[in-house]
């Protein structure tokens, strides 16, 4: 091949952390800013990157900052956030959409979102290039719509629900769905101590897309809602020639998978019970669970998965749907220990919500993500996808539950094919 032959092409950047995995697709994109938060003794710093050059001339030269915020004081902020988040959860229990804006709601999410925006990037003790920074940084944000990049290891918050728009104080005042961080952008987390590279699932043309359900099926029974439903009557509208589904009801069906392989699952999709320790004001660092059909007793937690895979990877780099449901109680602590033992496993990516979300909604919304990602191609990827459907019941159903969903890593990958047509 003569040198005139070989295009340069980069796959990965590993020194502005704008993209997120080697080797995947060309359209790999660069994300519009980097928020990176590592811990600087009880507290931490925030260091700011982006290539957009308005951003860029409005930040100035420095681009590193105190982070006044110890990991309890986080807790706490995220936890007064998410109390607001259940109000909205109890409330669409049995439905999936609205005849209007729920304002009241809104605007108490609003509230809760604005003061976590609030504690996390303007603290009341003196960090004036922090709330000058902050101030351009969310001038920037109201006007467009951006890829953001979080990395972080011990720093998790839920991103999606930061509202960094004026609430209005009338209580009946419309509240701006664009304020929310989750819907006006496409936001990634990225633990950073699992490796700066992401992982593309290994799919190959002909080879049927492999998906396995790993599911609590007395949810269906107990909520007398289809809960589990909607995802496998969608799959079985595919050939076994296009999808093949793997179904594991018990904590023992998952160990033996994962321990006695193959480990080559492209989705690993859970929708089933889950809790972690220490739904309060007060840090506990506790384990997370979760349960599948052969509940309470055969409980599965973080270290479990690593047990079973021992020193071994996921071999294909599924993607894992954690869908969380059924009265759970969730905290950024439950993603802390699944989302990183995942990734550390070569997962590609990891998403769930950031509270337990109603039965119903879980299942609906778990079936519209899997029909839209299943399409293929740039414009159905993981992130897209996402943040697609978050609006779209938002605007449509008046329900703003999808914006409770994070990713982590992976944001934009997807199926060079689509896996159908669907019948």
């Amino acid at each position: 091949m003569a040198r005139a032959d070989i295009t340069p092409e980069t796959a990965i950047d590993t020194t502005e952390s704008f993209l997120s995995i080697g080797g995947v697709h060309k359209t790999n994109r660069r994300r519009d800013a980097s928020l990176i938060i590592r811990p600087a003794g009880d507290t931490f710093t925030l260091t700011i990157q982006t290539n957009h050059p308005e951003l860029q001339a409005a930040l100035g030269s420095i681009s590193t900052y105190s982070l006044p915020l110890t990991r309890e004081e986080l807790w706490g902020a995220v936890q007064e956030c998410r109390t607001a988040w259940r109000k909205a959860v109890d409330l669409h229990l049995y439905n999936l959409t609205a005849a209007e804006p729920q304002v009241s709601l809104l605007r108490d999410l609003a509230e809760a979102g604005y003061k976590l925006f609030l504690k996390l990037f303007f603290p009341d003790d003196d960090y004036p290039e922090l709330r000058k920074v902050f101030t351009v940084f969310t001038e920037y944000l109201h006007r467009n719509e951006l890829w953001l990049r979080i990395e972080s290891a011990k720093f998790f918050a839920p991103w999606n629900l930061v509202y960094s728009k004026e609430v209005p104080l009338q209580p009946g005042s419309e509240v701006d769905p664009s304020g929310f961080w989750g819907y006006q952008h496409l936001i990634e987390h990225v633990p950073s101590d699992v490796g700066k590279q992401g992982f593309e699932p290994s799919t190959r043309p002909g080879v049927p897309y492999r998906i396995s359900l790993q599911l609590d099926t007395n949810l269906d029974t107990e909520f007398r809602l289809p809960v589990t439903a909607p995802v496998t009557a969608l799959l079985g509208g595919y050939t076994t020639a296009q999808l093949t589904q793997r179904l594991r009801w018990r904590r023992d069906d998952l160990a033996q998978a994962l321990r006695g392989g193959p480990r080559d699952d492209h989705f690993m999709y859970f929708c089933c019970h889950a809790e972690v320790d220490g739904f309060d004001s007060t840090l506990r660092l506790a384990p997370s669970w979760i349960y599948l059909s052969d509940r309470p007793q055969n409980y599965i937690k973080p270290d479990d998965i690593g047990f079973w895979l021992s020193n071994q990877m996921l071999e294909d780099h599924p993607i894992v749907f954690l869908n969380a449901c059924g009265g759970a109680q969730l905290n950024s602590t439950f993603y802390e220990g699944f989302a990183k033992v995942f990734l550390a496993r070569q997962a590609s990516a990891v998403i769930g919500p950031q509270t337990e979300v109603p039965v119903l909604f879980a299942g609906e919304f778990a079936r519209r993500f899997l029909k839209q990602f299943f399409l293929g191609g740039p414009d159905n990827s993981l992130g897209l996808v996402l943040h697609r459907l978050c609006r779209e019941m938002w605007d449509a159903d008046h329900n703003p539950l999808g914006v409770l969903y994070s990713i982590y890593r992976g944001a934009d990958i997807f199926l060079p094919q689509a896996i159908g047509p669907h019948p």
